[in-house]
């Protein structure tokens, strides 16, 4: 499994542990839809539509949607995908803000530059709105988690490795 989809399934899992109890196990066995089931409507904003990897990240959360709505009964989880095609940390906060108008459940997304992007994030927490980061943080915002790399860990290691090399 490739770390991208490993990373949003991820994401998508606490994201709906924080968000759902328990579910009825006599209902969930018995294949029965409760009355109280709840449809779950996550705003996925990454940096840019036309990234490979974020259109892999895109395919990636749609199908962890999928199947969370599928193996539990009292959710329906959708994706709304609502990434600039272009790389636009401005467009990208604006997005975050009409989200939030139109009542999602939860955000995504992968910031394009935290200093423009953690008001944004900051006024959606404060709505009531889960938030959450992957790939690129915004670490001085309201937002409960961050997947993703530690790119200076990374670095780091491919150092000590061309060390040992002799390069």
């Amino acid at each position: 499994m490739n770390t991208r989809k490993m990373i949003i399934q991820f994401s998508f899992i606490s994201l709906f542990l924080w968000m759902t109890g328990c579910q009825d196990l006599t209902e969930e066995l018995a294949g029965i839809e409760p009355a109280d089931a709840k449809n779950i409507h996550i705003t996925m904003i990454a940096k840019s539509a036309s990234n490979p990897v974020f259109q892999s990240a895109r395919i990636g959360a749609e199908a962890a949607a999928k199947d969370l709505s599928e193996k539990y009964s009292k959710i329906s989880v959708q994706i709304d995908w609502r990434t600039p095609r272009e790389e636009d940390p401005q467009e990208q906060a604006e997005r975050i803000r009409n989200a939030v108008e139109d009542g999602t459940d939860a955000i995504i997304v992968s910031c394009s530059d935290d200093s423009i992007l953690t008001a944004a994030i900051n006024a959606a927490v404060e709505s009531g709105i889960p938030v959450m980061t992957f790939d690129s943080d915004a670490p001085r915002s309201k937002r409960f988690s961050f997947y993703g790399p530690n790119d200076l860990e990374i670095g780091e290691k491919i150092l000590d490795e061309r060390k040992g090399d002799g390069r």
